[in-house]
């Protein structure tokens, strides 16, 4: 059941992310990031298989709605058999400041739904840059 909502509920996302409407920040700049990354971290250890590494902000997102937030979280896991690396993609839920954090995107069978999604998100981030000429304007902007 939760399995069928968490499908349908990315594929919107990915939907609205298409379009570029809804709002998707890197994770760099989430200004609860360090309590999100405590409530993450624990979550992460206690419904994981495998050995947790770390968070890999640069390359996850955030969105904020209300008194809530979804983050597409990138972490890097080690294989406990095999010592293997890997990076996984886990789509959180915050609902507000009282509920704890979900790990509401940790189905293997939607990885290709959150790999879609985060490729669609760095997409809609890179096209506000038109390259090179807002590079040359910001080394102009400097010297100015």
């Amino acid at each position: 059941m939760i399995g069928e909502q968490m499908d349908g509920f990315i594929s919107s996302l990915i939907q609205k992310t298409e379009y570029n409407s809804l709002d998707w920040k890197p994770l760099t700049l989430f200004t609860k990031y360090d309590s999100f990354e405590r409530e993450a971290r624990e979550l992460i250890i206690l419904s994981e298989n495998d050995f947790f590494k770390s968070i890999l902000p640069s390359s996850s997102y955030f969105l904020e709605h209300k008194e809530g937030y979804l983050v597409l979280c990138n972490i890097f896991m080690m294989q406990n058999e095999t010592e293997m690396h890997y990076d996984k993609l886990i789509l959180f839920t915050k609902i507000n400041p009282y509920i704890p954090l979900n790990d509401s995107g940790n189905f293997s069978a939607i990885q290709p739904k959150l790999e879609h999604l985060k490729l669609l998100i760095e997409h809609n981030i890179a096209s506000n840059y038109k390259l090179p000429d807002d590079l040359y304007n910001f080394w102009r902007n400097i010297l100015d």
